[in-house]
This record gives C-alpha cells, structure tokens and sequence, in this order.
C-alpha cells in the first residue's frame, strides 16, 4: 500500500513539473530599435514573448522620442511595464516642448545648450490594462535647463478603471476640489477657490451626474445660475471633458452675463482633460483601449428629425463650397498685391474677410459640433442662438473702405432666410446657400481683376513668398503678449507700419527688373524682421536678468540680516534709461533692411556686455558715465559699435 501512494505522488509530481516546464521554458525576447506610435516616431525597449505567432508584451516598456534639433524640441518619454499584453504596474509619461536658450554654458568642460519651456509629467498604475490607485499631473516651466515653478497640478484616484472618491486640481493662481461616486458619476459641491483657500469663487452643484445649479461669487454677493437638465426625450451619460463643456457653455450663453466658462473651475477642468486626452491618446494608438477622463455627467438628448438631418447635410455641402472658395480668394497673392493699390479690388478683399468671419466660421462651427455629437445634446433655439446671438447676418455686406466711406455689397436677388422670427435649420441652409452665391459672384469679379493684372510667373512666386513672410510677420507681432511694457509694444506698432508701408510701396512700383529684386530683397527683410521682433520681446526678461546679476548681497547691522544691495548703479541706469531707448528708437517705419539686421545684433551685443562689464573692475568707466548723456560717447565707453 506505501509503495502505491508513493508512485501515486510520484506521478503527480511527474505531472506538475510537465505542465509547468513549457511555461518556464518559453522563451523572452527584447526589441530595441524605432518604434511609431501614431504620429509619434521614436525609439523602444521592450519585453515579449512569443504565442502561437503573436507578440505578446510582457515585461519593461520604454518609448523615447526626442527631435533634437537647433529649434523647437518636442520630447516624449513613456516608462512603464506590461503582463500578458495589458499595461501593469507603474507608468510614467512625459511630454515636453522647449527652446533652446541664447547663450551656451560651460558644464564639466563642455558646452551645452540650456532650455527653456514646459513639461507635462503624468503618473499612474494600471491593473489588468485598467487605470488603478492615484493619478498625478504635473505642469512645471522650466528656464535654462531647471525647473522654476509649477504650472499645473492634479490629483484623482481611479479602482478598476472607474475615477472616484474626490479629486483636486490647481494652478499657482486657484484651486478646485470636487467628489465622485464609486461608478465615477459627478456628486455634491465642486468648488473653486484662491490660492490662499480663503474665499470661494465658484461653485458647481452635481446630484448623481446631473449638474443642478452653478454660483459664481460676485462683488455684491452671488450670482446662482439654475440648470435643467433632464427632458421628456431622456439623458445620457458623457464623459467631463471639452464636449461637455460645450454643451454648457452653448446652453447658458445667453443667460450667463459672467462667461462662467471662459474662467474659473471650467478652464482647470478643460486643461486636466487635455493632458488625460495625451496619454488616452498614445495608448489607444498602441491598440492599449484606456479612459482617463470619464467623469460621468448627465446631459439631455435631443434626437435629430429626418428633415433637420437632411437641412444639415445642405449646410454641410453649402460651407465646405463656400469655404473653399473664400480660401482660394484670401490666399490669392496677386489679389493681396493688387489690393494694396486698387481701393475696388480692396473692397471685395474686405467683403470676403468678413463673409468668411462672419458667415462661414460660425457654420462650421455648428458642423464641429453635431459631428462631435455636441449638438444633440442642446436645443436647437439654445444652439443657434448660442452661435448666432443677434440672428443671422444680413444679405448686405456692409465694408469701410479707405476713405472712411461705407460701402455694401449683396446679391441682386433676394435672400429666403431672412424675416422669420425663429431660428431653424431650414433657415439655415438657406442662409448657407445665400453665402455660397456671394461667395461665387466675389471669386467672378476678382477672377476679372486678376484677368486684367497678368503677371510673370516669376513675380508671382516671389511675390507669394514676400506675402507669406509678410504674414508671419505680422501673426508673430500679434502673438506676442500685448502686457509688455509701452517701450516695447511700441517698437511692435513700427515694426507693423514697417511692414504695411514697404509692402505699399512695393506695390507702386512699375514692373521691371528693379521690382522684382525688389519683391526678393522684401522677402528676406521680413524674416530677418521676426528676428529682430523676437529678440525685442526677449528684452524685458534680460533686463530682469541684468537687475538681479548687478546686485551683492550685504550685512545690515541695524536689522542683523543679509540684504540685497545693488551696485554699479549708473552702468546699470545707463542700460535702462539710456541704451535701450537708443535702439529701439531705431525700430522706425522707414528703416532698411541692413539696420534691422544690425539692430538685431547690437541688442544682444549690449546684453553680452552687460555680463561682461559686472565682472570688471568699472570705477573709471562709472566716472565717465556721470559726466556724459552723449548717447555715441556712452557707446563708446561701454565698447559697443555705434550704428
């Protein structure tokens, strides 16, 4: 009988050690090389094995991408790991966007680039492929190569792939806190505060997933905003993220006086479902299905009829045409020429600007919004007056030419959609065909005047590239922030009329070989002006750098502390009050091309001065100075070429 249950055990073992030996024996490989992840194109390290033919994750996963180049660089990092082809464990990712700084530093003897910029860090753990434990966002800014402050915070807790529990969210300006029930459905009191968590601002009342109402504080009080949002027709459950938003935004707006959600709690949750949307993103690509952002929040439907599916497949068509040919018009370089001359070719340029603006955009807007499914849940009076406040323009086009005059343009027949009282889609469509024909009838008459104006093939080409370089101009100049100090949007407002007159004179000119050297020698002017524009808007943080460089720290008997003292005063006030008023009072209408090129490099010549000179001895230099307001005598002093 022992013998028995001893072969009995034996063979049980035997068996164990069979079905366990493939499972050991199978073997693991790594792969190391280039790696695409949707549109990402990077490097990866990662773990797999084998099965029946599939390649099945298991291990280590690290994806890099990093386009390093002399400009822009844009950084991706992914760490994280896999089991059985689904994420586990611990992931990190990293995305990041910088530029390289202006000087090179010495470092362990060698010269590196420092950076500057953003980076978005956002750390998780998954389980069985699904979002588990604490979730982190973070946003810092980062100034040669360290980080400084941070921009952005998160925080949310996810169990098995469901966000719940309350949630925080904060920037170095506010800070919001809000609840989830254990199905991820928005509950009880979302509330907005200041930094110092003194006073509330804003507050968003859930009651399982339906938003009831919104107070926004106010200097007399508050302000309570009702929401109904349960209808006969039912609700659904969405996600929090843009479309949303959307929704609210589009449904309150003519009732919100306060634009709730262009601020406040609305912007932070907008930005933490962008960053979520990244890593969504990249895994969905990966074919890794995950949801970050499914805050559960109920919305009305509202079901589309077969007859307002039929109107919005017409105002489809009409826009897409319209749009189409608006384009054509607005990007037609002759017509951006010709109209610097000729005040009626001028007109109908203006005339298509704003039938673009004004007729065009919305609608295509109300198109985002049914394809991404926002429309349905609104309304369509709250949706049309949402995009159309004051009803839809006019058949007359109404333009103030350059004379100060207005002008009108319109059809000559007469328009359907005007003259109901409600707001429909059928109305719309008609409104869209409207604008199509005046679309069509403006590309007719400017078709003649270009007709009329033929050019060589080679002006035309070079005189596309000096209208987009004159537009990147422009759109730089724009772009940068309009709170800079008054010296420096003033030199912005030159450098504009800059642009404007030369491209006016240009126009002038008869054609001939001198035009189209011209029409080049422009061209390279204005890309060598966005430089100097840049180094412009650099100048406030330069002059920060140089105040905080020219200061010592000192012992102060009387308060027993260490006190900033600035030295070197009058080199310093010379800087400020008389040098660089000097220069970009050189930033001027009528300037040529050879000054912005030098001006550029005198501007960055004085800031690498003003380094130099804190390190030398400069007790006779700071003599001079107070004896002379001669600006080519303090040039001189200071060792800068006069120009």
């Amino acid at each position: 009988m022992k013998e028995i249950k001893s072969l009995f055990i034996v063979i049980s073992t035997l068996m164990t050690v069979l079905s366990v030996c493939p499972l050991r024996a199978q073997e693991v490989f790594t792969y190391d090389g280039p790696l695409t992840i949707g549109s990402e194109r990077g490097n990866a390290t990662y773990e797999y094995i084998l099965q029946k033919g599939d390649t099945i994750k298991s291990g280590a996963f690290v994806f890099q991408k990093n386009n390093s180049s002399q400009g822009p660089t844009k950084v991706i990092e992914i760490r994280g790991g896999f089991k059985a082809d689904k994420p586990s464990g611990s992931w990190e990712f990293e995305f990041g966007n910088y530029e390289p700084g202006a000087q090179k530093k010495l470092v362990d003897y060698k010269y590196i680039t420092p950076i500057n910029g953003t980076q978005r860090s956002i750390n998780g753990s998954f389980k069985d492929g699904k979002p588990t434990g604490a979730w982190t966002v973070l946003v810092d800014s980062i100034v040669e190569s360290e980080k400084t402050s941070r921009l952005f915070q998160s925080e949310m807790a996810y169990e098995n792939g469901v966000p719940q529990r309350s949630f925080r969210i904060e920037t170095s300006q506010s800070f919001m806190v809000g609840r989830l029930l254990r199905n991820g459905d928005a509950h009880d009191t979302w509330s907005l505060f200041d930094k110092d968590g003194v006073g509330e601002l804003e507050s968003w009342k859930f009651d399982e997933s339906v938003l009831k109402n919104i107070v926004i504080a106010t200097e007399d009080g508050s302000k309570i905003i009702p929401l109904q949002m349960e209808t006969d027709q039912g609700s659904r459950k969405i996600a929090l993220d843009q479309h949303y938003l959307d929704v609210m935004e589009l449904r309150l707006q003519v009732r919100d006086t306060t634009h709730v959600f262009d601020h406040g709690l609305s912007v932070l949750l907008k930005k933490n479902a962008a960053y979520l949307h990244e890593v969504e993103d990249l895994m969905n690509e990966m074919g890794l299905i995950t949801s970050l952002t499914n805050f559960k929040v109920a919305v009305p439907e509202y079901p589309f009829t077969k007859s307002e599916i039929k109107a919005l497949e017409e105002i489809q068509t009409n826009t897409e045409q319209a749009q189409e040919i608006i384009e054509s018009v607005l990007s037609n370089t002759q017509l951006n020429i010709l109209k610097l001359t000729d005040p009626e070719t001028d007109f109908l340029y203006q005339v298509g600007m704003q039938l673009d603006s004004s007729y065009i955009r919305p609608t295509e807007q109300l198109l985002r919004y049914y394809k991404e499914g926002v429309a349905q849940h609104i309304t369509r009076n709250e949706l049309l007056k949402g995009l159309w406040p004051k009803g839809l323009p006019a058949s007359v086009i109404q333009v103030r030419d350059s004379s100060g005059m207005i002008k009108k343009y319109k059809l000559d027949q007469a328009s359907k959609y005007e003259g109901e009282d409600e707001l429909h889609l059928q109305q719309l469509a008609d409104f869209t065909e409207y604008s199509l024909q005046m679309a069509e009838k403006l590309k007719s008459s400017l078709d003649q005047k270009i007709t009329g104006d033929k050019r060589q093939k080679a002006f035309i080409s070079e005189e596309k590239r000096l209208i987009d370089q004159a537009n990147k101009l422009k759109q730089l100049l724009d772009s940068i922030d309009q709170n800079q100090p008054e010296y420096i949007s003033n030199s912005y407002g030159r450098l504009k009329k800059f642009t404007d007159e030369s491209l006016s004179q240009y126009s002038k000119m008869e054609e001939s070989v001198t035009k189209l050297d011209r029409v080049r020698q422009l061209a390279d002017c204005y890309d060598k002006a966005r430089n100097l524009a840049t180094a412009i808007n650099k100048m406030p943080d330069q002059q920060s750098e140089i105040q905080e460089l020219y200061q010592d720290q000192v012992w102060n008997p009387f308060t027993a502390t260490i006190m900033d003292e600035e030295v070197k005063k009058r080199i310093v006030e010379a800087y400020n009050e008389k040098l660089i008023p000097h220069y970009l009072n050189q930033v001027q209408p009528d300037m040529d091309c050879d000054q912005i090129l030098i001006l550029e490099k005198d501007l960055q010549q004085l800031h690498d001065r003003m380094k130099e000179l804190r390190k030398e001895d400069t007790k006779r230099l700071e003599r001079k100075i107070k004896r002379t307001d001669s600006i080519p005598e303090l040039l001189k002093l200071f060792g800068l070429s006069l120009s």
